[in-house]
Parts: structure tokens; C-alpha cells; sequence
């Protein structure tokens, strides 16, 4: 008897019975291997993703892995001998480093002021002798705030009507300003060394109890600076006599690095507002870096200059130019 089968509607095969059964056979044994290579793939790509965690898991993966020992790779050893380990002695000297010593912690400054806090033994201390102190010092601070100082001036009536007698109110820096010289300094600085803009300074004052405008402390700066014109206008002069001595330096690279922070205040406020506020921003930012050039506290110098100011007269102020000032005679008119 012989089969006849159709293949894709091409041609018709025949064979016989046997043929057939043979055919069957085959069959069964590709159907048997596919399954163990299935299987066998399955396995590699199981070890292929442990392998994988080994290499690039977490720590706790691989740890996982190492104490589970599933990274066998089931290969079969058979047949190769084991090479004998070789063991060897080796001496050497190894020179201990010694401990990184520990950075002591620098002291505090001795004129800051102390606030002193007494601690006793939570013991009954009657009878004991006092043999000294354990001092433990902490560094704290008082967030900024606001006074009044209030000039009270006596007034006396002179007799037989010749009219009143009444102390003399100091030179101000602004005398029509509720602003004394140590809240202008304070603008000024925070402005043109620590440049912070003025509207920043505006919620800082806010926030510590006093509320101003912006008009109000534009005009504080503007005047503030004005009465310095008569310290810049010298300093320029100076500056003019390169021209007249050959052996004075024209290089300017300590000018051009002295500068360079004003692009920290340019950057949080990009414009000055008009030509004559540029002017007035290049005055001061003239003073206070001369200040950083001789070494002098642009805060103290300020403060003090802004009190002496007023009272002097312009020939009289050499002594207030940043290069001149002396911080012993700060306060001394």
C-alpha cells in the first residue's frame, strides 16, 4: 500500500507504510530534542541573568547569589587532574603610619563680648574647696535690629526775656532723614560689598520690625553717597598723575582685579536705574575697594567717616581717604 501526500499544493509525495511509520519515529525524536534544547536555553539564560546581578546587581544581590551557589555552570570536570598548590613563605616589614592627629578647634576671639553662665554640681558642694572652672565657649549671635536714639536737648528760658538756651544737635549725614549713620552704613555695605539688592534689604528690615519704601531708601543711598563725592573727587585727581611722572606704573591689573566682585552685583541688579545712579554706584564701589587695598574694615571706615563728614570742611579731609584712615581714632572728631 502506498501513501500519497500533497506538499503545499505543489507536487504529491508517495511512500509506503514503512516509510511512514519511519517518518513518524523521526518526528518524535526532533519533537524530544527541541524540548531539551529548550530547556538548555532556559538554563543559560537563567545563569546569564545571575551573572548579570554578580556583575552589576546591588551588593545584597550579589552576597545573595554567593551564599545561594547558583553560578554553576555545570561543566563537567572529568578526567583533569587537579594541580597540587604550591605554598610559599613570604616575610616583609611593613611601616605603620601614624594616626592623622586630630585638628584642634581654634579659639574663639578674645574681644568678642562674653555672656558668662554659671553651672554648679547638681551635688551639695558644703565643705568642698573650689579648685577651678571647666570652660566650654559656643559662638552665638543676635539677629540684626533697630533702636531709636534719641536726642533730648534742655531748653532754658534766659532771664528778663532775652530767649531760650538749648543744646546744639550734631552734624547728620542726612539731617532731614529718620536714617543715623549706622542704618546708611549698613545699606551701603550690604549693598556694595555683600551685594545685596536693596529690595532684598527692604523685606530683611520687614521682617525685623520696620517697614520702608523703596523711594525713601533710594534717596538715603543717593545722599549717602553725595556727601562721599568730596573723598572720590581727591582720589580721582591722584589718579591723573601717571601722566606727569614717567616712573608711576599705567598698568591697571590691580584695578581690573579689584573689580571683579562688582560683577557678582551687577549680576543681582543688572541696571542702575539712570546715568547720575551709575555714577554714584562708581564712587562708592572707588571707596570701598580702596578700603579692601589697604586692609581697612569697609563697615568701621564707613561708619566713622559718615559721622565725622558732615562736620568737616573739604579741606579738612585727607585724613577720612580709606589709604589715611586710622581705626584707633575712630569716633574721635
Amino acid at each position: 500500500m502506498k501513501y500519497i501526500f500533497s506538499v503545499q499544493n505543489q507536487r504529491e509525495i508517495s511512500f509506503t507504510y514503512e516509510q511512514f511509520l519511519a517518518l513518524i519515529e523521526v518526528n518524535k525524536q526532533v519533537i524530544e530534542i527541541n524540548k531539551k534544547q529548550a530547556f538548555r536555553i532556559e538554563q543559560l539564560e537563567q545563569q546569564l541573568a545571575q551573572f548579570k546581578k554578580m556583575m552589576f546587581g546591588s551588593k545584597h544581590e550579589r552576597v545573595e547569589l554567593l551564599n545561594s551557589g547558583q553560578l554553576s555552570l555545570d561543566i563537567n570536570l572529568g578526567g583533569i587532574t587537579p594541580i597540587e598548590p604550591i605554598t610559599e613563605d613570604i616575610a616583609y616589614t611593613r611601616t605603620k603610619t601614624k594616626e592623622k592627629a586630630q585638628p584642634n578647634r581654634s579659639p574663639l576671639p578674645a574681644d568678642l563680648p562674653r555672656e558668662i553662665i554659671e553651672i554648679a554640681p547638681e551635688e551639695d558642694t558644703t565643705g568642698m574647696k573650689l579648685i577651678g572652672h571647666d570652660i566650654t565657649e559656643q559662638l552665638e549671635m543676635t539677629p540684626a535690629k533697630f533702636y531709636v536714639k534719641q536726642y533730648k536737648r534742655a531748653k532754658y528760658s534766659r532771664p528778663e526775656g532775652n530767649g531760650v538756651a538749648i543744646g546744639k544737635l550734631p552734624e547728620f549725614a542726612l539731617p532731614k532723614a529718620i536714617a543715623g549713620s549706622s542704618v546708611l552704613n549698613h545699606l551701603l555695605v550690604s549693598k556694595y560689598v555683600d551685594h545685596l539688592p536693596l529690595h532684598r534689604q527692604i523685606k530683611m528690615f520687614s521682617r525685623i520690625g520696620m517697614t520702608l519704601s523703596d523711594s525713601t531708601i533710594n534717596d538715603w543711598i543717593m545722599g549717602s553717597v553725595n556727601l562721599l563725592t568730596a573723598l572720590n573727587d581727591r582720589q580721582t585727581h591722584k589718579l591723573m598723575q601717571y601722566a606727569q611722572d614717567g616712573i608711576l606704573l599705567i598698568d591697571n591689573n590691580l584695578i581690573e582685579n579689584q573689580i571683579r566682585p562688582v560683577a557678582v552685583g551687577r549680576k543681582n541688579y543688572l541696571f542702575c536705574g539712570s546715568h547720575e545712579s551709575a555714577q554714584r554706584a562708581a564712587i562708592i564701589y572707588s571707596l570701598l575697594g580702596t578700603c579692601k587695598l589697604n586692609n581697612v574694615n569697609p563697615q568701621d571706615w564707613l561708619l566713622d567717616v559718615l559721622q565725622k563728614l558732615p562736620a568737616r570742611k573739604a579741606n579738612n579731609i585727607d585724613d577720612l581717604l580709606p589709604q589715611n584712615w586710622n581705626p584707633k581714632l575712630q569716633g574721635v572728631l
